[in-house]
């Protein structure tokens, strides 16, 4: 259950960080 649990936070992070980068690439644009 516990590992059920970190890949959750690890595919929310990797969600997180492309959602930040595709911000990043808006505003640079």
């Amino acid at each position: 259950m516990s590992f059920s649990l970190f890949d959750k936070m690890d595919v929310n992070n990797i969600l997180f960080e492309n959602m930040l980068q595709k911000n990043d690439e808006a505003a640079n644009f």
